[in-house]
């Protein structure tokens, strides 16, 4: 059960070294230093891409939530670009993320219309929500 041969990638190469030396006994995972705009991953690498809060960088410089700019929209679309490259067809994207359904769930069918997005909503007094893509499978 459950998910093997891990691979986690983090923009900062102390943050990489830190959790691989952190969690060097554990078998099957491996640490990169990668930049999420620029997958280096062969198409098809995954059967699942989980991230947590890494799309809320996009978003830091954002004045409005109800009208996100051009900018952050292609930004989003282009790592959504590279997540759909290396997750096999009819792969997994699980997001955590504290983005609520009505700004986040937009973006994500703007960026891969061909996906199946849904979402589930966590906590009693502050929630989070786990949204899941289902890739295209063309």
């Amino acid at each position: 059960m459950g998910y093997h041969n891990i691979t986690n990638i983090d923009y900062s190469s102390t943050v990489i070294e830190n959790m691989a030396n952190k969690y060097s006994e554990l078998s099957g995972m491996s640490w990169q230093t990668m930049d999420m705009f620029d997958l280096g991953f062969p198409e098809h690498s995954f059967d699942c891409v989980l991230e947590k809060c890494t799309f809320e960088v996009l978003f830091v410089k954002e004045k409005d939530p109800w009208n996100t700019s051009e900018e952050t929209v292609a930004r989003m679309n282009a790592v959504m670009q590279q997540i759909s490259k290396v997750l096999r067809p009819g792969g997994e994207l699980l997001s955590i993320s504290f983005t609520q359904p009505h700004f986040r769930l937009p973006l994500f069918r703007m960026c891969c219309p061909a996906w199946n997005f849904e979402y589930k909503t966590f906590g009693q007094l502050f929630h989070y929500f786990f949204y899941i893509g289902i890739s295209s499978t063309v």
